[in-house]
């Protein structure tokens, strides 16, 4: 179903994590991890209502987001998703980067650099399920259909391969 509308953050966030929950169950997963990168937005008012959340933090180089931005308005101007020119997605990238950095340290929070993760994937990998207590949890795949509308948001089909790709 289509997301309802919400006059607030936190009504977003507790639909959006009701969501998810639902989905995690259904797929009789024990949890779930969530991407998106417009989301950092939301990570205080996820936090107060997850207080057990874990949060990781994906920090690329500001000119490979602004490039990737703007090539993917290039490619999918018809959807009006990457509107507004480099000036745009670097204020956006300065605040995202301000957000990931103000958790950097906090417990909850685990801070990894893009670089890294494409240069040394297993090395991050590593300390990345070691902070989220899942040394041995494998990922379950639930596909494009059940959160993405690939018709909808093309761009996302390459969101869901099992190879890590640098754009």
């Amino acid at each position: 179903p289509a997301p309802r509308p919400h006059f607030s953050g936190r009504g977003y966030v507790h639909d959006f994590i009701t969501h998810l929950d639902r989905l995690a169950q259904r797929h009789g997963a024990s949890g779930w991890l969530e991407k998106t990168p417009g989301h950092f937005v939301f990570v205080e008012p996820l936090a107060r209502l997850c207080p057990d959340a874990r949060f990781v933090h994906v920090l690329r180089a500001g000119e490979d987001v602004v490039a990737s931005a703007v090539d993917a308005e290039m490619r999918y101007a018809g959807h009006a998703i990457f509107h507004g020119g480099a000036m745009r997605w670097v204020q956006r990238w300065n605040r995202a980067a301000q957000t990931h950095l103000y958790w950097a340290g906090h417990p909850s929070h685990h801070v990894v650099f893009h670089e890294d993760l494409v240069a040394q994937p297993e090395r991050v990998l590593g300390g990345v399920l070691r902070f989220l207590g899942a040394e041995t949890a494998r990922p379950r795949d639930t596909g494009p259909g059940e959160l993405a509308d690939l018709h909808r948001e093309p761009w996302r089909s390459e969101e869901h391969t099992s190879e890590l790709q640098s754009h």
